[in-house]
């Protein structure tokens, strides 16, 4: 429990004392407000991503007095962040349980087996026409589609299978990340709206005898 600061002003008058934790939950938050303006920008493809943008900037672009203001709707938005974000994690994940990244692997290797032999031979001269940096991606598309055309549309087909499911599994974590971040700007947001730090006792205050005496 944090200790009330004793403070007097100058003509020695009693002075209300400002809680120590009050500066440390602001502190507390706008730290929260960082963690959940990085995940929010990797996650700007998805709607969450812009919300949990404007909250992250809102707190931290605030002036104390004004964050204690806006607590409650950081509150609100960081909790339907957390949401979003925890539904689409989820999503990575059903997706990469469900099998879709060998589903669409699969689908890749079926579509470059029926590549037309007469297509190979075009695309072969072409690139063999052309040596510039421009001009090489020809060249790997003539070794897809090489007489060794079944091994390297397997070869093709195992790469995207396991690059998708490293990217949903990335996007999972970062989504998650994302989830985390808000929920701790909800949580330190409701405990700002609701006065910061509570200190159980009667209110402490300097008065002029309480200055000499401390002197």
């Amino acid at each position: 429990m944090s200790k009330p600061l004793m403070v007097a002003n100058e003509a020695g008058e009693p002075v209300i004392v400002a809680k120590a934790c009050d500066e440390a939950s602001h502190t507390s938050l706008r730290r929260a407000a960082t963690a959940m303006l990085l995940f929010s920008i990797v996650n700007l493809k998805h709607m969450e991503g812009w919300l949990g943008l404007v909250v992250a900037i809102t707190v931290l672009c605030s002036s104390s007095p004004d964050l204690v203001d806006k607590a409650r709707r950081v509150k609100c938005l960081s909790f339907v962040v957390s949401v979003l974000a925890l539904a689409a994690s989820f999503m990575y994940l059903c997706m990469v349980g469900a099998g879709f990244p060998a589903a669409l692997g699969n689908e890749v290797q079926l579509r470059c087996s029926t590549i037309p032999a007469a297509d190979f031979e075009v695309v072969y001269t072409m690139a063999e026409s052309y040596h510039s940096m421009t001009h090489r991606a020809l060249e790997a598309v003539a070794m897809v589609i090489s007489p060794e055309q079944e091994y390297a549309c397997n070869m093709l087909a195992h790469c995207i299978t396991k690059m998708g499911s490293a990217l949903l599994l990335l996007g999972s974590f970062l989504s998650f990340g994302l989830f985390m971040s808000a929920m701790a700007v909800a949580k330190r947001a409701c405990r700002l709206a609701r006065g910061g730090c509570h200190v159980q006792g009667p209110a402490v205050v300097a008065s002029p005898l309480t200055v000499k005496e401390m002197a």
